[in-house]
């Protein structure tokens, strides 16, 4: 009897269960004998970490923890396994030391190590599960007697700590099931599965029957989803499947990949994705595709070990969206207070995030920020480091609410109007130059799926747009020949809002934020633009995607890609202009307490090519809170300097906002 793919692997204590279907190979995992690490850390990992926990002897002791831990891992991988199998890699991204001086002489020494453990699918390159911590080891010395023994010590200490708390995560939270599907009919060339969103599949999903044949999902809708052969023959009626760790409502939901830009200092930008993933939730909009940015180290260790084979590479589609994810501001600042042997020690963190389409298209903008205050009783308060790390967490949290509640989609069928050439409608101004489209025919009822089915035929760009819809340029037919479009036919098209665009002109950033006078707020730019794009109502475009996405996505991650190599010419672009001039500072009272203020002027210039076509700006005063007298002047301008952004980027969103019904802003 034929056996449908189950995912069944080692759990906590056991064989996890598969749901009820056809018995199938069960997946493997198997330990790669490896630490790995990024070739250019840019400082992150500490030379005495790189000589306590060699990588030959790192890899044989992760392997030996992982085999503990999964009983049933494999010691070699047939070639014959490959597609049913786990590749198993830790990847270590910061390890740092640093001291914090106490009042009583002695200091503190921390050594953090951050890293992630992947499970990684070795021919597709999928990543089924991942997770990442941080493990901090702790020592308490005289001031200054740290040798270098102990450090490297202390180093091994938070390795294995850190291997012991990724696998003790694992065993609990990788629960794979299968999602299973039945092909019930043929049509040019694709195949109709009588499953969905709603069961599970979605656009991406490689699908495979227990013969090995592949279909890749080219099109998901809530009840049924399409097909592409990818790898051997399919007939009607072969039931095909996948392997997943996902709950049913994450994989209903929409697809993105993160894409980390500014970090802070010290914090790698595969743990800022990692945390703001984990706060994301259950009940977030979107689905993060994971991405082994190590993947072809892994599977190089791997091949020189197994007999697992470098012959086969699946290919898997990139996702519809990425989120471009930054963290221009992290600083911390401390006040000494009218108490005695008392301070307040306080941290501002602020994100940003964009979701960009494949076209370079901003469709959702939005930011999250902690304020947070510590009271440092004698000098003594929690590390200033690792509190950092809470505060960007604490702003990831945020950011990851006000997506939840922001972040509405919708979709919308365009008709096809003509087809000779091919031209949509599109009165609301959802489509712009660049943006990717698929044409669907409506091909009726199919027995055992509800409603009606739409088939995908033709791939294809936006050329150009006016007032009432856009235009098609040549495109890629899809199935095994080309179908003629024709009256009836539609393209699916995602939007958030709901609202119809100001104009159909196209819009991106001049270039950096232009500082005019003395005081500087390198943070201003990158709040500024994400401002503008959360509130402008016109196609804006975030051109540093692509690169970024290409940078990520290299070909030993399995990815092909259909991304351009660039978005299209912008018609217009925004340039952010600020002043600040500062007050002299006011002080007065016993003890001595002051206040510095400034004078915040924001403008905005839409420019076409070297005219400014349009010019907007508001100023404010903003006072700062106040202080002791004699307070540090560094202190005192990292305080001052985050009230300057909060009002800078307020003033810059509600400029944007009112640049939205500007003459120029016509179709």
């Amino acid at each position: 009897m034929k056996r449908s793919l189950i995912a069944c692997v080692l759990g906590l204590g056991g064989m996890l269960a598969a749901a009820p279907a056809p018995a199938a190979p069960a997946l493997k995992l198997y330990p790669v004998r490896g630490l790995f690490q990024p070739s250019n850390d840019g400082g992150l990992i500490h030379a005495a970490f790189r000589e306590a926990v060699p990588a030959a002897g790192g890899g044989d002791y992760f392997q030996a923890e992982f085999r503990k831990a999964f009983p049933d891992a494999v010691a070699n991988v047939a070639d014959k396994d490959r597609r049913f199998t786990l590749v198993g890699s830790i990847q270590i991204a910061r390890a740092s030391s640093y001291t914090v001086d106490k009042v009583d002489g002695t200091t503190d020494v921390l050594a953090p190590v951050s890293g992630s453990l992947y499970f990684t699918n070795a021919v597709s390159g999928e990543v089924l599960y991942t997770v990442a911590a941080t493990y901090y080891a702790r020592a308490s010395v005289a001031q200054g007697s740290l040798d270098a023994a102990r450090r490297q010590a202390m180093f091994r200490e938070a390795w294995q700590g850190l291997v012991a708390e990724l696998l003790a995560r694992a065993r609990s939270q990788f629960k794979p099931h299968t999602v299973a599907a039945t092909v019930k009919r043929e049509w040019n060339g694709l195949y109709l599965l009588d499953r969905g969103q709603d069961g599970g599949v979605a656009k991406g999903d490689l699908l495979s029957d227990a013969d090995g044949n592949t279909l890749e999902v080219v099109h998901a809708a809530p009840a049924y989803a399409v097909g592409a052969p990818s790898l051997g023959k399919i007939a009607p009626g072969a039931a095909f499947a996948k392997e997943t760790n996902a709950d049913l409502n994450e994989l209903k939901r929409p697809r993105v990949m993160v894409l980390v830009d500014a970090v802070p200092e010290g914090m790698p930008a595969e743990i800022v994705a990692q945390l703001f993933t984990d706060q994301l939730g259950a009940k977030a909009p979107l689905s993060v595709v994971q991405v082994n940015p190590l993947f072809s180290q892994v599977l190089a260790t791997a091949f020189s070990s197994t007999a697992l084979s470098n012959e086969h590479r699946g290919k898997r589609e990139l996702p519809d969206y990425f989120l471009r994810l930054g963290v221009p501001e992290s600083r911390s600042f401390e006040l000494p207070s009218s108490l005695k042997n008392r301070s307040v020690r306080s941290y501002r963190t602020l994100v940003t995030a964009e979701l960009v389409d494949r076209s370079g298209r901003v469709i959702f903008a939005t930011r999250g920020a902690d304020r947070s205050d510590d009271q440092v009783v004698a000098g003594m308060a929690v590390d200033e480091a690792s509190r950092r790390d809470v505060s960007l967490k604490n702003a990831l949290l945020d950011l990851a609410a006000r997506i939840g509640k922001e972040l509405k989609f919708e979709q919308a069928a365009l008709a096809l109007e003509s087809h000779a050439p091919l031209r949509l409608q599109d009165r609301d101004g959802m489509l712009a130059p660049g943006a990717q489209l698929t044409l669907f025919r409506n091909i009726g009822r199919v027995d055992g799926i509800a409603g009606e089915v739409r088939m995908p035929f033709f791939d294809a760009a936006v050329e150009s747009v006016d007032a009432g819809g856009a235009a098609l340029g040549a495109g890629l037919p899809l199935g095994a020949t080309p179908v003629a479009a024709a009256a009836g036919d539609l393209a699916l098209v995602d939007s958030v809002g709901g609202i119809p665009a100001a104009t159909r002109r196209r819009f991106a950033a001049c270039g950096p934020a232009e500082q005019l006078g003395a005081l500087a707020l390198p943070a201003f730019g990158e709040l500024a633009f994400n401002r503008f794009a959360s509130t402008w109502r016109a196609p804006y475009y975030s051109p540093a995607v692509f690169a970024r996405v290409q940078e990520l996505v290299g070909p030993e991650t399995r990815f092909k890609s259909r991304l351009a190599a660039a978005p299209a010419a912008a018609d217009y672009c925004a340039q952010a202009v600020y002043r600040i001039d500062p007050a002299p500072a006011k002080c007065s009272g016993e003890p001595r307490v002051c206040q510095d203020s400034a004078t915040v002027r924001i403008t905005w210039r839409i420019r076409q090519g070297e005219q400014v076509v349009a010019r907007s700006g508001l100023e404010t005063t903003v006072a700062g809170a106040g202080y002791l007298d004699g307070t540090p002047a560094a202190a005192r301008k990292n305080a001052f300097d985050s009230d300057l952004l909060d009002a800078a980027g307020k003033l810059a969103g509600d400029i944007a906002a009112g640049l939205n019904n500007q003459k120029f802003n016509s179709p």
